[in-house]
C-alpha cells in the first residue's frame, strides 16, 4: 500500500473520485431549480440571521389606516422604531421614481450603494435593472416607481429575517395602496412570496401572472414577479428568462396605456 502512496485505508472496496464527481455533477443538475429559487430568494450575501423577536413586536396596520399620502408614509417609515435594521443602517431607504405612471417594483432588502445613497436599487442590481427596463424601453425614471420589501441595511447584507419583514410589511401594503399601480412587479422570491402568500419559489411563481389585492383595494392589482436582478449577477444564464419577462412586461404596460389614454378620452 505505501508503495502506492497510500497512507492511511479508509474503505474496504477501491473508489474511483471520477465517479464520484459525476455523481456529484448529476446530482447538481437534478436540484438546479431548487437551488436556483433558494439563491433568488436572498439576493444578497447570506450570513447568520438574527435570533427570534419578541412576541410584543409592534403592529401598525390600524394606524397606517389613517396615511393618506406617499410623504406621509413615509415620514411614518422613517419615524418607525419597530425594525432593528434601522439601528445599523445609515440612511433609510423609501423609494425613487414616478409612482403616478402605474408601474411599481418591489424588490426584497438595500444594499450598501443603498443604504449610503438612500434610494433603492443604485447598485450593480440596480443598474442591471435599469439596462434591462432602457432595452425593453421604458423610460425608468418616468415610467417606474421602484422600492423595497424592507427600508434598512441588513447588517452584511443577509437575507432579512421572517421578524424584519413582518415588521416592514404593513408599511409595503399601504404603500402598494396608496400608490395603486395598474402593474405591480416583484422582484426575487422574498417579495413575490411573501405578498402572494405562496410557498412557491420565485422560478416557478415567475411563469405567467398573478392578482394581488391589498385589503384597502376593491380590486386586484395585475402582478408579475421577476428574477431579482442580483441573483442575475451570480447566475448570467438566466438572464434569457429575465428579458423576456421584460419584454412581457413592456407588452402589458403598453397595453394598460393604451386603455388608459382610451378611457381619459372617452
Amino acid at each position: 500500500m505505501r508503495e502506492l502512496g497510500v497512507r492511511t485505508l479508509v474503505a474496504e472496496e477501491p473508489v474511483s473520485i471520477y465517479e464520484s464527481l459525476a455523481g456529484k455533477t448529476m446530482n447538481k443538475d437534478d436540484k438546479q431549480e431548487k437551488q436556483e429559487t433558494r439563491s433568488t430568494d436572498a439576493p444578497q450575501q447570506q450570513t447568520s440571521a438574527p435570533p427570534p423577536p419578541p412576541d410584543n413586536a409592534p403592529d401598525v396596520t390600524a394606524e397606517l389606516e389613517s396615511v393618506t399620502s406617499l410623504a406621509e408614509l413615509e415620514q411614518r417609515v422613517r419615524a418607525f422604531e419597530g425594525c432593528d435594521l434601522k439601528k445599523t443602517a445609515t440612511n433609510t431607504v423609501f423609494a425613487r421614481g414616478r409612482p403616478d405612471k402605474g408601474l411599481m417594483f418591489i424588490g426584497e432588502a438595500p444594499g450598501n450603494d443603498e443604504d449610503l445613497q438612500g434610494l433603492p436599487f443604485v447598485g450593480k442590481s440596480g443598474q442591471l435593472l435599469d439596462e434591462a427596463l432602457r432595452w425593453a424601453g421604458f423610460d425608468v425614471p418616468q415610467d417606474c416607481y421602484i422600492s423595497n420589501m424592507i427600508f434598512w441595511r441588513p447588517p452584511g447584507n443577509r437575507a432579512p429575517s421572517m421578524h424584519e419583514i413582518s415588521a416592514c410589511l404593513p408599511f409595503v401594503e399601504r404603500h402598494v395602496a396608496l400608490v395603486k399601480p395598474r402593474l405591480l412587479v416583484f422582484l426575487g422570491g422574498v417579495a413575490a412570496k411573501t405578498l402572494l402568500a405562496s410557498s412557491a419559489g420565485i422560478t416557478t411563481l415567475r411563469r405567467g401572472w398573478h392578482d394581488y389585492q391589498p385589503a384597502s383595494l376593491d380590486a386586484p392589482i395585475k402582478t408579475k414577479a421577476l428574477f431579482h436582478p442580483a441573483y442575475l449577477l451570480r447566475a448570467p444564464g438566466q438572464k434569457r428568462l429575465f428579458w423576456r419577462d421584460i419584454l412581457e412586461l413592456r407588452q402589458e404596460f403598453e397595453a394598460v396605456q393604451s386603455t388608459s389614454s382610451t378611457s381619459s378620452t372617452s
